[in-house]
């Protein structure tokens, strides 16, 4: 396996080698999680067998670039153990999904880490013939297909300078970030794996594909719709080597799930002009402004990195087949184009608005979740003449990132000019006041409709700047939407004339 490095960034393969590169950068502390020293890790659906030489199983065989094994630091362990934590909150399988994990040093210029499916298993989609992942397999199948062996294999380098910190920390500048690494490494052994690839590496006349149940939702993109279907290019043909080099913003995933997670825009995947081994075809396009610092891009590099299985990532899992936790908290305010959260308090870093969060079918479900936000004072038109109070609430250390809109003219939508109020704010467990802009054409004393959200901040670096736009119907992971009016209609009967409401008296 040999790694290419792209300058200021690391460069992760489809079988994900993850590329290196020199980045000088500050460093910054870091709280490691409690360590758990085991051979075998298991929750509801991972089992995480952590090898060594006398048990090597799938792991690599030792040559002239990937040394021999190594016990795995209790600290390591501890954090691959967090990763599958993560993963376990996200998808089902009656059929545990075994990985084979290996921490061994390798040479190969710039590699941090690799996954794979330890094999695939032939299946229909559409009346075609295509490979499924192992683990994908046996989750759709409900058996175990490949009896003993592991589904997934995935080697740690053991060189490289690791940040193994798990919960409430802020992994160092000048480290790489296990957790977020290892979690994106899984997810190509689970599926997240197109089989696009050229006949050379260095030097490609044509494209060629397997292909894969996730091949079958990627098409050519025009800038406006999807044009085809890239498995109806003849295979072995530079018709679709010039397909898979069109550049950012020229190939999509297109399932339906994805776009309907996704404004229902298809997800752009990762294209260049020229071809870049174990990187093109088989990411997100971190090219392109909608995918910015998403779990599965093509790139990344020392420090905070995503943690984060965004929204987008885990449609895409159930359009190939994943049955996926998507319990979520949808917005109420009636007449209003829908926002939901994937939510649940079982996530990790599960943050929300006020004391509760619920999950219902969908949107204008008045949930009584909806308990988090109350306006503060007198508002006034102007600059800052607005104020509400967030009483921000989920597990120790988690970081969120607060959205909101006020829709000021009354014409069902956030979208004019002004009607964006809070944008990526950061927030932490905390009770916060904002303040906003009131337009001077509005009068604050007439009711409007506000949307509130807050999702979890993808790295948990407390910046909320290195992360896609959130608009206020997008889908997304973790946290909670919540609509208000203010101020409100209700009155005091007290405030009331006395003379509308003397009572009914007989004669």
């Amino acid at each position: 396996m040999h790694a290419k490095t792209k300058a200021q960034i690391l460069l992760l393969s489809l079988i994900t080698l993850l590329f290196l590169t020199a980045l000088n950068q500050q460093s910054a502390s870091a709280v490691a999680d409690e360590t758990e020293a085991l051979s075998v890790y298991q929750n509801a659906t991972f089992t995480v067998k952590f090898r060594t030489a006398a048990d090597p199983g799938d792991c690599p065989t030792p040559d002239s670039e990937v040394g021999q094994l190594q016990a795995w630091p209790d600290e390591a362990q501890s954090a691959m153990n967090h990763v599958v934590d993560i993963l376990d909150n996200m998808v089902n399988s009656a059929v545990p999904i075994v990985v084979d994990a290996c921490y061994q040093p390798d040479s190969s210029p710039g590699s941090l880490a690799f996954a794979s499916a330890t094999e695939s298993f032939d299946g229909d989609a559409g009346g075609r013939t295509v490979t499924y992942a192992a683990a994908l397999a046996n989750a759709i199948d409900g058996v175990d297909n490949n009896g003993d062996r592991s589904e997934i294999l995935t080697s740690v380098n053991s060189n490289v300078s690791w940040d193994y910190c798990a919960t409430n920390c802020t992994v160092a500048e000048d480290k790489f970030d296990f957790v977020s690494t290892l979690v994106h490494e899984i997810l190509h052994g689970m599926g997240f794996a197109m089989t696009f690839g050229v006949d050379d590496n260095d030097s490609p006349t044509i494209g060629t594909y397997g292909p894969d149940i996730t091949d079958t939702f990627v098409y050519t993109f025009n800038g406006t719709t999807e044009v085809t279907k890239m498995i109806d290019i003849e295979n072995n043909s530079a018709e679709l080597l010039n397909a898979f080099l069109g550049g950012s913003g020229t190939v999509v995933f297109a399932g339906p799930k994805t776009k309907d997670a996704n404004d229902s825009r298809s997800a752009f995947i990762y294209s260049t002009a020229t071809w870049e081994n174990g990187s093109s075809m088989s990411h997100l396009d971190d090219n392109h402004p909608s995918n910015l610092g998403r779990m599965m891009n093509a790139a990344t590099g020392e420090g905070p990195s995503s943690r984060t299985v965004d929204a987008l990532t885990l449609a895409l899992l159930e359009d190939i087949g994943w049955s996926v936790n998507d319990q979520r908290d949808y917005s109420d305010a009636s007449g209003y184009e829908a926002a939901s959260h994937i939510a649940s308090t079982d996530m990790v870093n599960h943050i929300r608005i006020g004391a509760t969060v619920t999950t219902e079918s969908g949107a204008s479900a008045s949930d009584g979740s909806d308990d988090g936000v109350v306006a503060n004072g007198t508002w006034s038109a102007g600059a800052e003449g607005g104020e509400v109070a967030i009483d921000i609430q989920g597990s120790t250390g988690a970081r969120g990132c607060l959205n909101a809109w006020a829709d000021w003219n009354g014409d069902k939508d956030f979208a004019d000019d002004g009607e964006r109020i809070i944008t990526m704010e950061p927030v932490g467990i905390e009770m916060v006041n904002m303040v906003f802009d009131v337009p001077d054409s509005v009068d604050p004393s007439e009711s409007h409709v506000f949307r509130i959200r807050l999702h979890q901040d993808w790295d948990n670096d407390g910046a909320c700047d290195d992360q896609v736009g959130v608009s206020s119907s997008i889908r997304l992971m973790n946290g909670e939407v919540e609509d208000y009016t203010f101020p409100t209609t209700t009155v005091n009967p007290g405030d009331l004339d006395p003379a509308v409401y003397l009572p009914i008296v007989t004669r």
